[in-house]
């Protein structure tokens, strides 16, 4: 059994922007450098991008949002990150799942399989 966190333990954890991950584009002839999303972001993203009349959420100003948050080398804008959508699925869907995987997360914000299963086994029986 794995022995429980201090506060100052918690607290001293690494920042998302902090873990970072290069990864490489051959597609386009390069890597880019990808970092995590924070949990305080992913919540400004989703408000954001609700919209509380239709009760839903706009998932491509969320991705919008996350793919100028999250990618940090070249730094990227809003605006830079609309134009990149432009591009091939294939690129983008790409860095968005390594942005999610990164972070821990799924498409939709939830938490990942991988992230359960590394859980599961550090859970207390």
């Amino acid at each position: 059994m794995s022995k429980t966190l201090s506060l100052e333990e918690l607290l001293a954890a690494p920042a998302a922007r902090s873990i970072t991950k290069r990864v490489e584009i051959p597609e386009w002839g390069g890597s880019m450098v990808l970092c995590a999303l924070s949990e305080a972001k992913r919540q400004q993203f989703l408000r954001d991008a609700a919209n509380a009349e239709k009760d839903e959420t706009n998932l491509d100003m969320f991705e919008v949002s996350l793919l100028a948050n999250c990618i940090v080398e070249p730094e990227m804008s809003l605006e830079a990150a609309r134009q990149l959508q432009e591009k091939a699925t294939g690129v983008v869907r790409y860095l968005l799942s390594e942005i999610y995987d990164l972070s821990g997360l799924t498409r939709l914000g939830s938490i990942s399989k991988r992230a359960v299963e590394q859980a599961e086994k550090s859970f207390r029986k």
